[in-house]
């Protein structure tokens, strides 16, 4: 079977990046058919370093076309944090581990946000030092340096 082609950041964007027009953090959607594979996808982007953090959400009802009928399925929903220079890495990881044939993969602009969360993105992501503390990446214990 060839290799999956990766969707990856548009021309558009590529130019934003250059020019600096960028926060420099994305999202990246997903879709998965069970708990189990939604899991298992959380863990190739993670383990790999490929992002700094994916949210899980689930179980949901999807409705869509598939092959010319509307169809509908339980899934499961991952948005994962990381970087513009790691989006394709992200995508092609999550399409060669997906079980699906056509598997959505969406990547969000984050044109704005929180500084430090956005900051801690970056750092995590590009295997910087961790700040000491345990709690969740939001909280001001684990941001301030």
């Amino acid at each position: 079977m060839p290799s999956p082609t990766p969707v990856g950041v548009s021309a558009h964007y590529r130019r934003l990046i250059r020019e600096g027009r960028t926060t420099g953090c994305v999202q990246v959607q997903t879709t998965a058919s069970s708990e189990e594979e939604a899991d298992r996808l959380t863990g190739v982007v993670l383990e790999g370093r490929l992002v700094a953090c994916v949210q899980v959400l689930g179980p949901m009802a999807s409705r869509y076309w598939w092959e010319g009928r509307l169809e509908s399925a339980t899934e499961w929903l991952l948005v994962a944090k990381t970087t513009d220079d790691r989006v394709d890495d992200v995508v092609t990881a999550i399409t060669a581990a997906h079980s699906y044939d056509t598997p959505e993969v969406i990547v969000v602009e984050v044109v704005g946000g929180n500084d430090r969360y956005l900051e801690w993105v970056d750092h995590t992501v590009h295997g910087a030092p961790a700040p000491a503390a345990t709690a969740h990446p939001g909280d001001e214990a684990i941001l301030d340096r």
